[in-house]
């Protein structure tokens, strides 16, 4: 009795480490033996977070790209245009401030809000805010006394505005003609023919002139008529001189890329050039005199500021 006490002890007592090692045991084990098996399930998510991080950086510059303004406003461009003149303009006399250059006749600087919101804001234009942007910089470049009204001169501000109103179609400006039209009395018309009036500035302040022919093929728009008293300048569409045809100063038909320069057509002069006045010389330079009426073509000093 005692020897089978014993054995079943012994059974109990093996059944109990068997039940140990099979249940709490082997998970236990089994858990930290397979740390790499866990390893590579991170990867991927380590790899995901890589990418998108990747991909978040590549695409933030051309998010900066998309969002940086590529031109100017119609309110935002007049508002620069009014700065330049007031700047340029700001230790010049009133009485000069309000007789500022213009196309063929002087303006007065505290009109130049309204009068370039009038222009831009025209239903007849096409406002091209990269254009825009580049003729701001150019009037800024080009100083001296600079206002919105002489904007014409700046290369820059040439296709700010291009016309959309059609043939016989009444307009305010210049701008607002159709390539293919010049502004004629207030009227877009086709290139008219020999001894018709046309207009000295097919381009207005913002237009693109290159875009406004005025004159049939083989004609130019000559002044006929120079201003007085307050009466503008008159031009007609006339045959162009040759080199060395007769001309008057002022009164001329001599062909573009030339001028009047005593008594005849000649050729505009370069660097170095005898001359009379600047248009007697390339675009690039002015004539200088120091003494007499006679002078020498020479680089454009920078423009003159008041005082």
């Amino acid at each position: 009795m005692h020897s089978l006490v014993k054995a079943l002890a012994a059974l109990c007592a093996l059944l109990t480490i068997s039940c140990g090692s099979g249940g709490d045991a082997a998970p236990t084990a089994t858990a930290s033996a397979n740390p790499p098996a866990s390893a590579p399930a991170a990867a991927p998510t380590q790899a995901a977070s890589a990418s998108a991080a990747s991909a978040a950086s590549s695409a933030a510059p051309a998010a900066s790209a998309a969002a940086a303004p590529t031109g100017l406003t119609r309110e935002a461009f007049c508002a620069e245009a009014v700065k330049i003149g007031e700047e340029n303009m700001a230790q010049c006399a009133d009485s000069e401030r309000a007789n500022v250059e213009s196309t063929d006749r002087v303006k007065n600087l505290a009109t130049a809000s309204q009068e370039c919101s009038m222009r831009v804001q025209s239903a007849k234009v096409e406002f091209h805010p990269e254009v825009a942007a580049r003729c701001i910089e150019g009037a800024k470049r080009r100083g001296g006394k600079t206002t919105f009204f002489t904007f014409f001169l700046v290369p820059e501000c040439s296709g700010v505005l291009r016309g959309k109103a059609g043939e016989g179609a009444p307009v305010l400006w210049a701008e607002e003609c159709a390539p293919g039209l010049a502004m004629l009395k207030n009227r877009c018309v086709k290139p008219v023919a020999k001894n018709a009036r046309c207009d000295a500035f097919p381009g207005g302040l913002l237009g693109n002139p290159d875009e406004h022919p005025r004159c049939q093929e083989g004609l130019g728009c000559f002044m006929t008529f120079s201003t007085s008293d307050g009466y503008p300048s008159e031009y007609a569409c006339l045959p162009p001189s040759g080199l060395g045809a007769p001309c008057k100063l002022d009164l001329h038909t001599c062909a573009q890329g030339s001028s009047c320069y005593q008594g005849k057509c000649r050729a505009l002069e370069r660097n170095q050039g005898a001359c009379m006045r600047d248009t007697d010389c390339l675009p690039e330079l002015s004539c200088e005199i120091k003494g007499g009426v006679f002078g020498t073509c020479v680089p454009r000093p920078p423009l003159a500021t008041c005082g």
